[in-house]
């Protein structure tokens, strides 16, 4: 809903702010979004909130939580030349494209967080949100592209003897 509470935590400009993780908290403003793909500008994509949550360089794929603490998106962009005009994808959508991998059971059916205080869910949510550094290195971006073709290669050749993921495994906050 418009105007509903919108917190998440992770790790903006750690060059400038450290390297602990940061909450912050704002509003959903909108119902859907800006996006860009192959440079051209999406307005009005409904796989996104735009949200007053303070993000920055730093944040992006990091959870976005509702009051109760419910995970309603991830948090992925913003305007840099307009004050708290951010976006984050909606759960709904990253639940899809877990199930189009086959992980179904990956995300949590439970919500463990509700009628805890904010400060007591930003405690139990903080351990499971990680800082990932990427450097802008062809010959890393490479190395990497590979690996990942190879880990994606093996995991779908194990695919039928590999257990689920479980709601208790960790997903990582890739920026």
């Amino acid at each position: 809903e418009i105007g509903e509470e919108a917190w998440t935590i992770g790790y903006p400009e750690t060059d400038r702010l450290g390297d602990e993780a940061k909450y912050t908290k704002g509003e959903i403003s909108a119902l859907s979004g800006t996006s860009s793909e192959g440079g051209n500008i999406r307005t009005n994509d409904t796989r996104f909130y735009q949200i007053t949550t303070p993000i920055s360089h730093g944040n992006s794929g990091g959870p976005l939580f509702d009051e109760s603490g419910n995970l309603i998106g991830v948090t992925s962009n913003g305007w840099t030349d307009l004050n708290n005009i951010n976006y984050a994808i909606k759960s709904n959508f990253l639940q899809i494209l877990l199930e189009s991998f086959g992980l179904d059971n990956a995300a949590p059916k439970q919500n463990t967080l509700i009628g805890l205080k904010q400060k007591d869910q930003i405690k139990k949510v903080k351990p499971f949100v990680f800082m990932v550094l990427c450097y802008n290195n062809k010959n890393i971006e490479e190395e990497l592209l590979r690996d990942s073709l190879t880990v994606y290669q093996e995991h779908n050749s194990v695919q039928q003897t590999k257990k689920p993921i479980s709601s208790s495994d960790t997903i990582l906050k890739v920026d």
